[in-house]
């Protein structure tokens, strides 16, 4: 079994208004080369960040609050300014691919910090 790669994001900024994005992408088994990862019109990206203490922030492709290229595999969304103020320390975040066949695949997670 495969676990996700872990990546702190580096601090975001309390107050500020910020943009997160990621390019999904996938290692060859056996040449190892690393290639974006295509998505179909099914699949769905979801990404979760989960604040110690308060109500997790969830994200889709699916609903629109997580913006997806399919294209180049890039996935990305805003956080406002009051949304940024009110991030913790430090929030936990799961990036996961849901397939159209049924496959769910945690691609990436680790922590999303907040200074003043």
């Amino acid at each position: 079994m495969m676990t996700a790669p872990l990546y702190d994001f580096p601090p975001l900024i309390r107050g500020d208004s910020a943009a997160l994005g990621v390019v999904l992408k996938r290692r060859g088994l056996f040449n190892r080369a690393v290639t974006i990862q295509p998505l179909a019109a099914g699949d769905e990206v979801r990404w979760t960040l989960s604040p110690p203490g308060a109500s997790a922030i969830a994200l889709s492709s699916k609903d629109g609050s997580l913006s997806l290229n399919r294209a180049t595999g890039a996935a990305s969304f805003k956080l406002d300014p009051a949304q940024t103020q009110a991030l913790p320390d430090s929030t936990p975040y799961r990036l996961r691919v849901h397939f159209a066949n049924g496959d769910v695949k945690t691609w990436l997670e680790g922590k999303l910090p907040a200074r003043d």
